[in-house]
This record gives C-alpha cells, structure tokens and sequence, in this order.
C-alpha cells in the first residue's frame, strides 16, 4: 500500500502501518478513526499541526540530533514528535485544567512543549502567549524540547524517576536547598511523582545541552548533583550499548 501520509508527525523508527482501505469504499477508510498504534490518535494528529514548514525543519534537526541510545529506547517504546504551532493545535481540553505544578503562575499558552499520551508524543511548539499577553516565538526551544523528550525517556523506562533508587537521590539532594533557592525550585520541589518526575526531565536536558528553569546563576547540576549524576550515567549507559 502507499506510504500513509502523516503530516508533521516525526516517528522514532518506522512508521506504524495504518490498516487498509477496503477496495468497495473507494479509498474511503473508516478504520483509521480507530488506528491508534502506541494510543496516538494519529488521523487526528496528522491533520491538526499548523506549524510552519520553516518551524518543522527546526523541529526535525533537534529530532535529528537526539543521541542514538535514546532513539533506540524511544522506538521500541513505540514514540512520535509534532511540531506545532502553537499548543493549541493538538490539544483543546487543556482549558479544563491548569498546566500541573504551575497553578494560576503560568496559562497552558504559555507553555511551549508537552509529553503526553504517557511519553509517546513529544509536543513541540513554535509560538507561545508571553506574560504581557503578547503572541511570540517560543525562546529556546531546544532546552523545550529536551526536557520533554526527558518526559518521554522516563515514560519509556518505566517511570524510573519513580523508583526508590532515583528517589533516594532526590531526597538527598532536596535537604540541602534552603531559603530563596526554595522558593526557585518549588517546581521541581513538588511531592512525587510530580517533583521527581521534573527534576529528572531537566537533568536530562542539562545532559543535553540545555535545559528550561536558567534564572538562577549557579546550575542545576549543583542544586542537584546526585540527581544529575545518576541521570548522565543513565544517558552514558544507553549511548554506551546502542554503539556496541
């Protein structure tokens, strides 16, 4: 059969196999409301993303470069990423509910990533509503977009930010914040599985390069060093058995 046509989605392998039309129907194809490979709602997807062809070509090089140990994880996992323009484009009951952990501190148009569908669909997106209310290209979308394939990642490895191992470490490292650095990290502070599930996002986007929470001068990896060590050596194992 043809190649299904899958919009901006961005699968990590090969692409699932959509079910065939039946030839009576004239390339009508009911079945494809119901195809929904790893829980993706993938007819839907395929037509909803209005981002710019310029925005997916820069969401395909971040793609592109994510390391081959962390792709091999994410395809036996069965993952996708869409580049969208906004949040809105693939996701419209998010107005029911605040973004978690945030409250009334930040409105779902201000967010500019999403891991949803339990980590198999990276949402990446291009514009984002800004604190004076301004529509604006979404700044450093590569730290975005780490964070949220670091989401992913603990998705596809069971929930390891959950584990008494990775728990441990958070626990360790949390008693030694104090004062305003507290109130900085509350985020990332939250009982689980909230808090640990975010601080091991953003270690793994510091293993790569850039990560979202940059507004206090000493870095993550120094607020949460046994977090960050057990997160790069996680990293270091995959990349070390995907080149074997």
């Amino acid at each position: 059969m043809s190649q299904y046509a899958y919009g901006n989605l961005l699968w990590f392998g090969t692409p699932p196999v959509p079910p065939e039309p039946k030839p009576y129907l004239l390339g009508w194809n009911p079945a494809l409301s119901k195809f929904r490979p790893y829980t993706l709602p993938v007819k839907k997807l395929a037509r909803c993303s209005k981002a710019s062809s310029e925005f997916v070509a820069e969401a395909k090089d971040m793609f592109d470069n994510i390391p081959s140990g962390i792709k091999s994880v994410l395809t036996n996992y069965g993952c996708a990423v869409l580049p969208v323009d906004d949040i809105y484009d693939a996701v419209d009951w998010i107005w029911l509910s605040e973004p978690r952990g945030h409250k009334d501190k930040f409105s779902w148009a201000e967010i500019g990533g999403l891991c949803m569908f339990t980590g198999h669909l990276l949402l990446i997106a291009n514009h984002v509503i800004d604190h004076r209310g301004f529509r604006v290209k979404r700044q450093r979308p590569q730290a975005t977009f780490n964070h949220e394939l670091g989401h992913c990642l603990d998705a596809a490895l069971d929930y390891i930010s959950q584990t008494p191992e990775f728990l441990e470490k958070v626990a360790a490292d949390i008693v030694k914040i104090e004062g305003s650095d507290r109130m900085f990290y509350q985020y990332l502070l939250a009982r689980k599985p909230q808090g640990p599930s975010e601080i091991f996002a953003e270690c793994f986007a510091l293993t790569q390069g850039a990560h979202c929470l940059q507004l206090s001068t000493r870095s993550l990896a120094d607020y949460f060093p046994s977090c960050y060590q057990f997160v790069k050596e996680l990293v270091d194992r995959l990349s070390s058995t995907n080149s074997n």
